[in-house]
Formats: C-alpha cells, structure tokens, sequence
C-alpha cells in the first residue's frame, strides 16, 4: 500500500540575484505558518511562467509539480 499526499511547493522570482535562498524561505516560513504548511519544494524562477493573456501559467506548473498543490 502506499499512500499519496499532496505537497506544498513554492515558485519563488527573487528581486535581486542570489539574496533568497532555501533555508531563508523555510525559516521565514517556520515563523508565519504551521508546520504542515511550510513548503516542501521551493524553486527559484528569472520570471513566473505565463500564459499569452498574461495570467499565470496554472496548467504548466501542475506539469511541473504533479503532486503539489498550486495555489496563486
């Protein structure tokens, strides 16, 4: 048997280069939330993926993150 759980990922567009890293999110993150909410995967991104209207690109990022739970 096994089981299968979402997961909590963060897509995270720094403003400057290299000034966020894993353990700032976490740690950030430990302060604000519960400990069921901190996220699992967090990933840096140049720039959000979008759609051609301009609207977030929810569908490219379920593909990415199949078992995380994408929340805009």
């Amino acid at each position: 048997m096994s089981l299968l759980a979402n997961r909590i990922a963060a897509v995270i567009v720094p403003l400057k280069k290299d000034t966020v890293e894993k353990e700032d999110v976490i740690r950030h993150c430990a302060t604000r939330l519960p400990k069921y909410m901190i996220p699992e995967i967090i990933e840096f991104q140049d720039s959000l993926m979008m759609t051609s209207s301009g609207k977030v690109d929810r569908e490219n990022y379920m593909k990415l993150f199949p078992r995380a739970i994408i929340k805009f």
